[in-house]
């Protein structure tokens, strides 16, 4: 009787349900009919929303130095947050060193255990012309990292989930 050859099964991780619509024109009907996932719901649901994949259509792309990396624009996030979190809200301040922009945002969500808050910083030199200028680079680099405290799109700082997306898309 042959034996057979020894197999390692690797479990596959559970399906996980989408809770966006697959664009952001479907999303921002949703948010003009007044429907999201509801007002001040417990952190660990809303962090479990903001925690899954998004669907491939929120997800930018920029090159840099020949590598493409994905990101998650800010008027997305912003959508989202709408969506998952409604409520929430940000204060925003700057300071200059150097000649560098810094900028502070903290994002503040609604949750049935009060107000929570995560904060972040982003920089751009004062030179950087790109895109609308240091300020508004440094803001969006702020509120995108404040709401990766929260869990939004925080699987794109995974290298190996990067590299598969990359791969799908085409992207080296």
């Amino acid at each position: 009787m042959a034996s057979l050859p020894n197999l390692q099964i690797v479990p596959q991780p559970p399906k996980v349900e989408p809770i966006l619509p697959n664009s952001r024109s479907e999303l921002r009907r949703l948010l003009v009919q007044s429907q999201n996932r509801g007002w001040k719901r417990p952190l660990a649901e809303i962090t479990a929303d903001l925690i899954r994949p998004l669907p491939d259509s929120f997800i930018s792309w920029f090159q840099k130095r020949n590598n493409w990396i994905p990101y998650l624009s800010w008027t997305d996030a912003n959508l989202i947050l709408d969506y998952c979190a409604p409520g929430w809200n940000c204060d925003i301040s700057e300071n200059q060193i150097g000649d560098r922009v810094v900028v502070k945002t903290s994002l503040t969500l609604l949750c049935a255990e009060g107000r929570i808050t995560r904060s972040s910083l982003g920089s751009d030199d004062l030179a950087d012309e790109n895109f609308g200028g240091a300020l508004p680079d440094a803001e969006s680099q702020a509120f995108r990292r404040a709401a990766v405290r929260f869990g939004l799109a925080l699987y794109l700082y995974d290298k190996e989930i990067v590299a598969a997306i990359k791969q799908k898309h085409n992207r080296r």
